[in-house]
């Protein structure tokens, strides 16, 4: 297509066949926990196509499932992002925009034991 696309090949026999997901562009493909979902980012959203494996391998719908803006970081020989085993949430890298323009300084806020500060501020 002259653009990154994703694409799914079987494996191992990667010869015996090759779908192309993405109609639009795409990168950094993120399979669901399940196995029935493909993520992948489009130029600007987070895209999902439903898939099909029995009786046959079939790349379903594709919708958008949210805006993925410029503070986003994209990864060139890595995924940024990836998809909670557990409950199906993302998690994502990104920039401060304001820093990168030179507004203020970079910085990085780590917070640790989440849940617990979490549980603290609602009162359980």
């Amino acid at each position: 297509t002259g653009r990154y696309e994703v694409y799914v090949r079987p494996f191992p026999d990667t010869g015996s066949g090759l779908w192309q997901i993405s109609t639009d562009g795409g990168t950094e493909p993120v399979w669901s926990p399940s196995g029935t979902e493909l993520f992948y980012l489009g130029s600007a959203e987070m895209m999902v196509a439903k898939i099909e494996t029995e009786p046959a391998f079939n790349p379903g719908e594709q919708r958008s499932l949210f805006p993925v803006g410029p503070e986003f970081v994209r990864g060139s020989n890595y995924t940024a992002y990836d998809v909670n085993p557990a409950d199906g949430r993302f998690v994502m890298l990104r920039v401060d925009l304001a820093a990168i323009q030179g507004q203020e300084a970079a910085r990085l806020i780590l917070v640790e034991n989440w849940f617990e500060e979490l549980r603290a501020k609602v009162g359980h």
